[in-house]
Formats: structure tokens, sequence, C-alpha cells
């Protein structure tokens, strides 16, 4: 798999033990993570990714690519329905 990290992504993947040892830093900011990783896994790396927002940016598996397409659809559809339900 591999994610592009703004710094903020870095910093917040260097406490993760399965992330950080996949992660390569530049000297110039930010990062990639480029590792083989588990198919099982790719689960828990879209959840734990997800709230990264734009400080992550996931270039492959296209797989995980469109786990995250369909988990931040089914957010954007929840609180387009909250707010549908509010202004009712």
């Amino acid at each position: 798999m591999k994610i592009q990290l703004t710094d903020i992504g870095v910093k917040r993947c260097e406490s993760e033990c399965l992330l950080a040892s996949g992660l390569t830093t530049f000297p110039t900011g930010g990062g990639i993570i480029d590792m083989e990783i588990n198919h099982a896994a790719l689960e828990w790396v879209a959840d734990y990714i997800l709230p990264f927002g734009n400080n992550a940016t996931v270039l492959a598996p296209l797989e995980l690519i469109k786990l995250m397409q369909q988990k931040i659809y089914e957010l954007h559809q929840h609180y387009c329905s909250l707010e549908t339900s509010m202004n009712e």
C-alpha cells in the first residue's frame, strides 16, 4: 500500500507500530507509507487513516481507495440526512 502524508500525517503515523514500519519521511516535509499489508487489514487501515482528512492520501491499492471513498460517502450521507431532519 502507498499513502502520502503531510507533516501532521507523519506525526500521527509515527506512533502506530504497524504503519511506522513502512514510513519514510522526506527532508522537505511529509512522507509516505510504502509497504505490503495483509488484505484483511485494509478495513483497519481505512478506519485509522480516515480521521487524518487531507493529511493523508491513499495512492494504492485501488481496493483501499475504494474503501475510503465508501466510508466517506456513508459519512456524508449520514450528516446530510441529519441536516435534513434538523431543518424539519
